[in-house]
């Protein structure tokens, strides 16, 4: 199997399609063809051109999916509603419809009930050869993330104290992905885009309820404390789905009626229960519905609670937030454009 680099070769940027033709004839004919090239054009050379032209195209790369999510009415669509929402649940706790208590009651049921649902729903997909290889590489891009920040962000705090440092380093690490960002990613792309997210978060929950959780608590990572972050509902759901997802191939096959509008028969895993007990998928898909709005109306219960002059007079927390909405993303960026 050939491998195929991610980044586009010299003669792909420039349009040559045939070497024998490019600045040089023939570069892969030794050092000797290299400086010749060099010496003929009178410039810096060809390396550095091929460095500009990556430069350029990874510029107009990020313009592009930058400009193509800016548009997407999904995304915009998303994006409004979550601000509404969080508005709503704000304004209704300033005038004093909402409690204060309400806030954390509709959190523990979107980290209980909600987001588990939408976690283990996202999995009732099929699999293929396609699929297997990107969950691969996002689980693994994932936890390679999580790592690079967990050593990265302790610099960026480097003036504070200990404790302050550690706090703030972890809270930069590791943001509400589970709260905030699914019900986000399926509201935009749907169940697989949940899927993918569900992935990529496994390395948010290993480096969570391990590092963070030992950082912050001071507790040592003893058996008693294993046991209560494994039995989080949210890790079981997804570790649940997951491994249904992986195994469903192998596991007794049953042939029924599609649950789309065509009727199709299909062959499915007997678990998938999308297409064999859609009497019991289509109750999880009501709770997984309630995850983005319940999230984002505790969001907007507990901003309610908060004295934004106290916060935004803190010079602290203005570098948290350019950290954590701007550097982070970068790197994050940065680590997958590599």
């Amino acid at each position: 199997m050939k491998f195929k680099p991610f980044l586009p070769t010299f003669f792909e940027i420039t349009g040559v399609t045939n070497p024998e033709r490019a600045p040089g004839r023939d570069l892969r004919r030794g050092k000797k063809s290299v400086r010749n090239v060099c010496e003929e054009d009178n410039e810096d050379g060809i390396i550095n051109q091929h460095v500009k032209l990556l430069s350029r195209w990874r510029t107009n790369h990020m313009l592009n999916a930058l400009t193509e999510t800016l548009t997407n009415m999904n995304v915009v669509s998303a994006v409004t509603s979550t601000i509404f929402i969080i508005l709503l649940g704000f304004f209704l706790r300033r005038k004093g419809i909402f409690s204060d208590s309400l806030g954390k009651t509709l959190s523990k049921v979107v980290l209980t009930v909600a987001l588990p649902a939408l976690a283990f729903n996202s999995f009732m997909q099929p699999i293929d050869p396609v699929t297997l290889r990107q969950g691969i590489n996002v689980l693994i891009w994932g936890i390679a993330i999580y790592i690079i920040l967990i050593l990265v962000t302790p610099l960026l705090y480097f003036k504070a104290d200990k404790d302050k440092q550690t706090v703030l380093s972890v809270l930069t690490t590791f943001g509400s992905t589970t709260f905030f960002g699914i019900p986000i990613v399926g509201a935009v792309w749907g169940a697989k885009g949940v899927m993918y997210s569900s992935i990529f978060n496994i390395g948010y929950r290993i480096f969570l309820y391990s590092y963070a959780y030992i950082k912050l608590s001071g507790l040592k990572l003893e058996k008693k404390n294993v046991k209560t972050m494994l039995l989080n509902p949210i890790v079981i759901a997804t570790f649940l789905g997951l491994f249904l997802w992986l195994l469903q191939t192998a596991a007794p096959q049953v042939t029924v009626p599609a649950a789309d509008a065509t009727g199709k028969m299909v062959t499915v895993a007997f678990y998938r229960i999308d297409q064999t007990a859609v009497w019991l998928f289509k109750p999880l898909s009501y709770l997984a519905a309630l995850a983005s709005p319940l999230a984002w109306l505790a969001i907007g219960v507990t901003l309610g609670s908060v004295t934004f002059k106290d916060a935004a007079t803190d010079k602290t927390s203005w570098y948290y937030s350019f950290n954590k909405v701007v550097l982070v993303p970068l790197l994050t960026w940065s680590c997958c454009s590599c």
